[in-house]
C-alpha cells in the first residue's frame, strides 16, 4: 500500500525533528521504533506551528528594519523633513529656531499634525528645550504656512549644540512612528 503525500511529509518532518534534536524526539518514539500514527500527526503539527512561529518573527524583524528609511513610510508614501536649527530674524529678541515640514508624492487634501521639539545636548544627553511648535498642515515644500516651528530664546551666548526632533502624524492614516533628528548645529546660543 502507498503512503499517502501527508503521511510522507509527517514522517519526514519527524526524520528531520530527530536528527536536530527538535520537540519531537523522546515525545513520539516506542520502544519498537515505530511511531503511531496519532502521535506523528501531532509532532508533525508542533514542528508546522513552530515554523510558522519563526516565520512571523523573521518576517515581523525584517518589517521593523525596513520602517527607518523614511519616516512616514508604511501606507502613505511620503517624507518629514525640517530645516537646521538656527538663530532667528525675525524676532527682536535673540531665539534658537527649528522648521518642520512633510512632503506627500502626488497632490493630496491629506492634512497632518506636524511637531517640532528643539533639543540642546547637555553633557551628553540631549534634553528637550522649550514648548515644541505644533501645526496641522497640507505637505509642501516647507513655505511659513505649510510648516510647523519651535523656538527658545537664548539666554546667553555660550556655544551649544542643537538639534530638532521632528514628528508627523498623518490624520486619519496609519503611518511609521518614526522621527527625524536633524543634524546637530553648534549655535552661540545657551538655554
Amino acid at each position: 500500500m502507498r503512503s499517502s503525500p501527508l503521511a510522507r511529509f509527517v514522517d519526514t518532518l519527524i526524520v528531520v525533528a530527530d536528527r536536530v534534536g527538535g520537540p519531537t524526539c523522546g515525545m513520539v518514539r516506542r520502544t519498537s521504533g515505530r511511531t503511531p500514527r496519532l502521535a506523528r500527526l501531532v509532532a508533525a503539527w508542533l514542528l508546522v506551528a513552530i515554523s510558522v512561529v519563526s516565520l512571523m518573527i523573521g518576517v515581523a524583524e525584517s518589517a521593523e528594519a525596513s520602517t527607518h528609511s523614511t519616516p512616514t513610510q508604511g501606507l502613505v508614501p511620503g517624507s518629514t523633513e525640517g530645516d537646521f536649527v538656527h538663530i532667528s530674524t525675525t524676532t527682536s529678541v535673540r531665539t534658537a529656531s527649528g522648521h518642520g515640514w512633510w512632503r506627500y508624492s502626488k497632490d493630496s487634501d491629506l492634512r497632518a499634525d506636524v511637531t517640532v521639539q528643539l533639543q540642546v545636548n547637555r553633557q551628553g544627553v540631549w534634553t528637550d528645550v522649550g514648548v515644541p511648535g505644533i501645526e496641522r498642515v497640507r505637505p509642501a515644500t516647507g513655505g511659513s504656512v505649510y510648516r510647523a516651528n519651535a523656538r527658545v530664546p537664548c539666554v546667553d551666548r555660550t556655544p551649544t549644540e542643537w538639534r530638532s526632533v521632528i514628528d508627523v502624524d498623518i490624520v486619519g492614516v496609519i503611518d511609521s512612528p518614526e522621527k527625524l533628528y536633524t543634524t546637530v548645529r553648534l549655535l552661540d546660543c545657551g538655554a
